[in-house]
Order: C-alpha cells, then structure tokens, then sequence
C-alpha cells in the first residue's frame, strides 16, 4: 500500500501553480481544445482523490479532533464550504466507497462526479 500521498499533493500543488501562471489567451486554438479535455479528466481524478479523503477523515472521526461533531461541519469551518457543499462531499466519499467500479472510473478520469450517482443502489 502507498503511504506517499503527501509527497503527492505537494507535486499536485506545485503543478496547479505552474499551471494557473500560463497565459491561456496567448495559446493556440488547438491547445485549448486539449487542454481542456485533459483538465476535464484531472478533475475527475482530483475529485476522487478529494472524496476518498473525506471518506477516511469521516470514518476516522477526525473532526472530533478539532471540536466538530461531524465531517459536514468541519469541511464548513475548516475547508470554507457552504454547508449543501460540505454534505456534498461526505455523501461523495461515502459513495465511492461501497462502488468500486465508479471509483475506478473517476480516479482514471473518464467518470465525473457530475454523473456519479447520490446514493449506491
């Protein structure tokens, strides 16, 4: 099992920079166009790599940690989300974890959040 997440997001962190610091008006036509389907899919894998987190911070309780009864609440205070977006995301976690498939679609990009479904069923 890899323990190297942190490594991770710091690469994760130094690539959206270097990333955001590009003058997207003086790119050619055909770089846009591709750069925003590969945007698209790295958004899909950030968003999962999100969710499996707040699923495990969930799991774990670590929101008792820092005085708050519950994840919701502490993505509310600490991550600065409304609270419709905070529960959002716990229902996000919680459903990648009981569906394998769709978790695996989202971390190689080609499933997006947008079309993963509220509850498993």
């Amino acid at each position: 099992m890899r323990t190297d997440g942190g490594t991770a997001v710091v690469a994760v962190q130094a690539g959206l920079a270097a990333l955001t610091a590009v003058d997207v008006a003086g790119l050619p036509d055909g770089q846009v166009r591709t750069e925003v389907l590969s945007l698209l899919g790295c958004l899909n894998q950030l968003t999962t790599a999100l969710a499996d987190r707040i699923a495990s911070f969930d799991t774990r309780d670590l929101a008792h940690g820092d005085g708050q009864r519950v994840t919701s609440t502490w993505l509310v205070g600490y991550g600065r989300m409304s609270k419709g977006a905070a529960l959002r995301w716990v229902a996000h976690g919680r459903c990648l974890q009981q569906l394998p498939a769709l978790t695996n679609g989202m971390r190689a990009g080609t499933v997006s959040a947008e079309r993963q479904p509220t509850s498993p069923t």
